[in-house]
């Protein structure tokens, strides 16, 4: 960011500050050698700052602030407080601090952050990043491809339990801490590091992982990948032609976990689990005239009792290590008990069951021929 051309401060008491045209460094509150820090004995006034269309860096210091930082590349940042934030036009970075913050990136590609207190978070028109940080928080990807973490995009850090919207777009969501590959601290070290999530993926085709908890996790339209990490979780495909594993894609704990699928053909592994819906497995005959599509490559770590519903759709339906109860529902499925003493069964289509495993776990459907 180029540096500021004014340096506007709005000390001790209710300050009303406009930036004006051109760069600007803004303090709510005191001066300070660097700005967005937060330190003792910042002010408590109630701010608010209206910024300008140049580039600007707002510290809104202690207190419950508004800041509305208009047109250009901004920093913004709440600080101490219950702050309310808006970045306003162009790609900012929108912080809140400690305090229950309500921040907004707005138009542009924005990073927003919520801090250490329960925050309320919204994206924007473009892809944004938003990660709630520690505490309890709600956070809205709105249109783009956004990324949207519960927790923190570092590993090990504090946070509670959050809720996710990705609205339109093809968003990756991620209940605790984690990035754009999916959720960290699987191991379940340290505990404090994850929350209860639910998620919404929304519109498209999104990815979502629950992380460390006991997780509710919709796919909602749109084929989805969704994983639910290492708790005991709940996960719902909804409409779309589905991915859902009850644990992740790496060899980490798991507990027994409630799958749907909903509408579409869904793949569905009640553990952990490397998913794939290409037709470039090795095909390999269930009956004569009937293959499968899915490749679900079974990993070690998990082996909880699950319950997994395939809905409509034809289905492909693994319960993995486990006492696991599986149920086909309408469509054509093939469902897989595992290792254990499973319940499986078709109900209704042409289903093909297996109570142990298949030799050859990549198989592959075709058009139904005469039995």
């Amino acid at each position: 960011m180029e540096p500021s051309a004014k340096l506007l401060a709005g000390g001790d008491g209710d300050d009303h500050i406009v930036g004006g045209d051109g760069g600007a460094t803004i303090f709510g509150d005191r001066v300070r050698e660097e700005p967005c820090a937060e330190v003792d004995g910042d002010g408590d006034g109630r701010d608010l700052v209206l910024g300008g269309s140049g580039e600007e860096t707002v510290s809104a210091g202690g207190g419950a602030d508004r800041v509305e930082a208009g047109g250009g590349q901004d920093r913004v940042c709440g600080e101490k407080g219950d702050d309310v934030l808006y970045g306003g036009a162009g790609d900012d970075d929108v912080s809140g601090g400690s305090g229950d913050d309500t921040a907004y990136g707005d138009d542009g590609a924005d990073e927003v952050t919520g801090g250490s207190g329960d925050d309320t978070l919204y994206g924007g028109a473009q892809d944004d990043v938003v990660a709630g940080e520690a505490g309890e928080d709600t956070a809205f990807g709105g249109l783009g491809d956004d990324l949207l973490v519960g927790g923190s995009r570092t590993a090990g850090k504090a946070d509670a339990g959050d809720t996710l919207y990705g609205d339109a777009g093809a968003d990756r969501l991620v209940g605790d801490n984690g990035d754009a590959t999916g959720s960290f601290d699987l191991d379940g070290t340290p505990e404090e590091a994850g929350g209860p999530d639910v998620i919404h993926g929304g519109a498209d085709a999104d990815t979502a992982f629950g992380g460390i908890g006991a997780d509710e996790v919709h796919g909602d339209a749109g084929d989805d990948h969704l994983e639910g990490g290492n708790g005991a979780d709940r996960i719902f495909g909804e409409a779309g032609e589905d991915e859902l594993a009850g644990g992740g894609s790496g060899p980490h704990p798991d507990a027994g976990d409630t799958l749907f699928g909903g509408d579409g053909p869904d793949v569905i592994a009640g553990d952990n689990a490397v998913l794939s819906t290409s037709g470039t497995a090795t095909p390999v005959a269930v009956r004569p005239g009937r293959l499968h599509t899915h490749r679900v490559e079974p990993l070690a770590g998990g082996s909880g009792a699950d319950v997994a519903d395939g809905g409509a759709g034809n289905d492909a339906i693994f319960g993995q290590g486990g006492a696991d109860r599986l149920r086909g529902q309408a469509g054509d499925d093939y469902a897989e008990g595992g290792p254990g003493v499973d319940w499986v069964e078709g109900d209704q289509g042409d289903d093909d069951i297996v109570g142990g495993s298949h030799a050859a776990r990549p198989v592959r459907r075709t058009a139904a021929a005469t039995p």
